[in-house]
């Protein structure tokens, strides 16, 4: 299946576009949630990170089929200070 990927942000904005080839539905998932660990890293080692940022993958006719947002695959551990 060769799926359009989309990288927009949290206003909309797309800020890239992508054509990929899947061999199915379980592979898009993984492959979308390569790509999101990917540009966070990357975007953490510039020291800027933007949980708003999400990728949309579309069908054919231009249809949202499946999203991951950076934010629900994101966990930031604190520290606790013991006072």
């Amino acid at each position: 299946m060769l799926v359009p990927l989309h990288l927009r942000s949290g206003t909309e904005d797309t800020f890239g576009d992508e054509l990929v080839a899947y061999a199915d539905e379980k592979a898009l998932s993984a492959g979308m949630l390569t790509g999101a660990r990917d540009l966070m890293c990357h975007d953490t080692i510039g020291g800027h990170l933007d949980p708003t940022l999400r990728i949309d993958a579309e069908d054919t006719a231009g249809a949202i089929v499946q999203t991951l947002r950076f934010e629900d695959r994101l966990t930031i551990a604190r520290r606790q200070v013991n006072v």
